[in-house]
């Protein structure tokens, strides 16, 4: 029995630390969209009047996406951290 619950939290602490590592680079590619396109200088200043749309629209989107991955991943480290912490109260 204490072969499953280890694995279990193993991939609990794997999944959890793979979906990090996917948010974290989500995260870099949509700043490395918005910090491109924010680099290109005022075409007029009606440009920025109009709504934003296309790529920063997309890297926006994508930025909350992956922040939101990261808050979800985070709260499964944890839960599987309290999880391991229980089972070692508990066979101690």
């Amino acid at each position: 029995m204490s072969n499953v619950i280890g694995s279990t939290d193993n991939a609990a602490f794997y999944s959890a630390t793979q979906g990090l590592a996917r948010a974290s680079e989500g995260i870099t590619q949509a700043s490395l969209v918005i910090a491109g396109q924010n680099a290109a200088p005022d075409q007029s200043p009606s440009a920025s009047i109009q709504p934003v749309s296309g790529p920063v629209t997309s890297a926006l989107i994508s930025l909350n996406l992956n922040s939101l991955h990261a808050q979800a991943s985070a709260k499964v480290l944890g839960v599987a951290d309290d999880t391991v912490g229980r089972l070692i109260d508990t066979l101690a």
